[in-house]
């Protein structure tokens, strides 16, 4: 006989709502205006103070306008009874090698690689080839149709849109590798990017014959996308990482926390939508203005709870490591839920807010390091110390000997440090430290 036994369990299911809203909280400020422009451009319920539809557009027309590799080595004059081409091959050393790594493994013929060699020498510095293939072929001795056939094996190499013929076509690339086959959205970057570009939305639509609204989510789409294969660097370029909090010490002794969000202006409802929602005699239209705002107010409540919640939570870690920032000691070992205790909220919404953000007083510092890991909690030693003693042991380590995870576990726990060989192997991958057996 089979004996049942009944057990009550409680499950808290969250709701879609708070499932975004959570997400928001997780938010970097960065990721947060990508969020936020895609609600943007979605819901005509939204506005901004910043024009985003003209600041994407000014962005995308100051990329486009500098695609002038073809117009500047085939110069068109006038008076010529076609156009003058003075096509100069030039040293493409970073571009071969991009090429070689990856065709290394195709079985080719030499004169394969003759052609493709060429075809290199004719690529500008953005990874266009912006010359006729035909040209090249005439100039260069061979078959038009071998030509295409070894371009054709050059377009498929990362990265996306390498050996297009420009703009227009690269972003076609990125788009069926994405498993994008919408042909009108090609059609519309193909044929329309100069119309979108200066706002003549409306040209663009009746071509088409599409709405406005799809041809402003296309071009959401395409902004998205890189309008260049390669985006050389200067040498001396540095990335710059954009704190989320900065704190002040104001003249009375109190410190001022604000979120460094002013450069994404300030969202609100849009009131001609709200007034003709309220006036529109469709009952259709009014239910999907109603959907709209409350999706709109939506939103706005849980940017508005973000800011709270982080304020709140930088003025407690401010309480509690005020050593730290105003003399500059060492990060004093603290936990979470200490931080959730003095800012009066639950440990895993301080975990969330906390996550990939930067806090800027004297220098930009990551949240995250002020908190002790799960794995060393017991220990009076912070992650960011962990990290540091790590690097020090593995600079002065025996390089014929290099110490494994497992001896640097043994090592902290010589100086009364406990941490698992988990959290030594996510350190040192984090730092970018290869592990023993590459370190000799």
């Amino acid at each position: 006989m089979f004996e049942l036994e009944q057990s009550l369990e409680l499950h808290q299911t969250l709701s879609p709502q708070q499932i975004q809203s959570l997400q928001i909280l997780a938010y970097t400020n960065q990721e947060l205006e990508e969020f936020l422009k895609n609600e943007y451009f979605e819901n005509p319920l939204l506005e901004n103070t910043i024009d985003k539809q003209g600041e994407m557009l000014q962005n995308l027309e100051t990329l486009y306008e500098n695609d002038e590799g073809y117009r500047r080595e085939y110069i068109t004059d006038d008076d010529d009874e076609e156009p003058r081409r003075e096509i100069r091959a030039r040293e493409k050393t970073s571009i071969r090698q991009i090429v070689l790594e990856q065709l290394a493994h195709r079985d080719l013929t030499r004169r394969e690689w003759d052609i493709i060699e060429s075809l290199i020498q004719f690529v500008n510095d953005q990874g266009f080839l912006d010359y006729d293939p035909t040209d090249i072929a005439v100039d260069m001795g061979f078959a038009r149709e071998e030509v295409l056939r070894c371009l054709a094996i050059l377009k498929e190499l990362e990265p996306a849109g390498l050996f297009a013929s420009g703009i227009e076509e690269c972003l076609i690339i990125q788009l069926r590798r994405q498993g994008t086959e919408d042909e009108m959205l090609f059609r519309l970057i193909r044929d329309h990017m100069q119309e979108i570009l200066s706002g003549r939305f409306s040209n663009a639509s009746r071509s088409l014959g599409i709405s406005t609204s799809q041809v402003k989510k296309y071009l959401r789409v395409i902004s998205q996308l890189q309008p260049y294969p390669i985006l050389e660097r200067e040498a001396g370029d540095v990335e710059y990482i954009v704190p989320d909090i900065i704190i002040k010490k104001e003249r009375g002794g109190d410190w001022e926390v604000e979120l460094n969000d002013g450069w994404m202006g300030e969202y609100r409802c849009n009131e001609y939508y709200v007034r003709m929602m309220r006036t529109t005699k469709d009952p259709e239209l009014k239910e999907y203005f109603e959907e709209k705002l409350r999706r709109a107010v939506f939103i706005m409540n849980c940017v508005e709870k973000r800011r709270e919640t982080l304020v709140n939570i930088c003025r407690a870690i401010l309480r509690l490591q005020e050593d730290h920032f105003l003399n500059g000691t060492p990060i004093a070992p603290m936990l979470m839920r200490e931080v959730a205790e003095e800012a009066g909220i639950n440990g895993s919404t301080v975990s969330r807010a906390v996550q990939g953000k930067y806090i800027m007083y004297r220098k930009t510092e990551l949240l995250r390091d002020f908190f002790s890991g799960k794995a060393i909690e017991g220990s009076e030693v912070s992650g960011r110390e962990i990290r540091n003693i790590l690097a020090d042991m593995i600079r002065k380590e025996d390089r014929e000997n290099p110490l494994s995870d497992m001896q640097i576990v043994e090592e902290m726990e010589k100086q009364g440090i406990s941490i698992s060989r988990r959290t030594v192997n996510k350190y040192r991958k984090l730092m970018g430290i290869p592990d023993s057996r590459h370190r000799i």
